[in-house]
């Protein structure tokens, strides 16, 4: 949220608003709540814009929302995924201002000790911008196709979900008062959206979450024939 752009006041209230009314909504009534959720908030982040996401956060009913100072100065966590070593490490020294402390530091717990995690759990890294939203059900059909797939004889070694229609919001509106909005449905045929862009497993370097734009032609590249 803002990262590098956290002196922007005005900017970060129009966000926070998008945050309010799409994001948040979206993730707060997802069929499952087995995940952890990182908000990453830059460290130029204005008080009163915090304070309002901290009190959102802390209405939840769960405690797997973290609210994670980042620094776009360092670079901490490039859209990293939970099972990369320098994530694990980043998250455990990050100023943290909202969740359940003792559920991150085990779940870091589990992925560093390989011996402490079962065969069969998969870690699914999903990307979420701040003014996106997903379908309720979602992560757990996610989840669930992760189940199926690894559980096969011969699992692959990495996998993405990639969305491949999408609805957009557009606020219409005259020179002289803000009218309402428009939806308008998109789909993906070359590209992948960066919203609810999925990934388990270790894939090739120059493929990840912050690839999107890219992924397909990539993974074309790299198929036999």
């Amino acid at each position: 949220f803002q990262i590098g752009q956290g002196k922007f006041h005005a900017l970060a209230q129009a966000r926070f608003r998008l945050f309010l009314h799409f994001t948040w909504p979206s993730m707060q009534q997802q069929s499952t709540q087995q995940f952890l959720w990182f908000i990453h908030i830059d460290e130029d982040l204005s008080e009163d814009i915090l304070q309002d996401m901290l009190e959102l956060v802390q209405s939840h009913p769960h405690q797997n929302i973290y609210i994670v100072q980042d620094s776009h100065k360092s670079g901490r966590f490039p859209l990293r995924t939970f099972d990369d070593p320098k994530f694990q490490e980043g998250i455990l020294e990050a100023r943290i201002f909202s969740g359940d402390s003792t559920l991150l530091q085990q779940a870091v717990h589990v992925v560093q000790k390989p011996s402490q995690k079962k065969a069969s759990t998969k870690l699914v890294t999903t990307r979420l911008d701040m003014d996106d939203a997903l379908d309720i059900h979602y992560l757990e059909r996610v989840q669930e196709t992760v189940q199926q797939v690894f559980a096969t004889e011969h699992p692959p070694r990495f996998l993405f979900w990639c969305m491949g229609d999408s609805l957009e919001w557009h606020y219409v509106h005259d020179e002289t008062e803000l009218r309402g909005g428009s939806v308008e449905r998109h789909h993906y045929r070359a590209k992948c959206p960066a919203m609810g862009l999925s990934l388990v497993g270790t894939p090739p370097a120059g493929l990840g979450l912050g690839e999107h734009t890219l992924l397909k032609e990539k993974l074309k590249e790299m198929s036999p024939g």
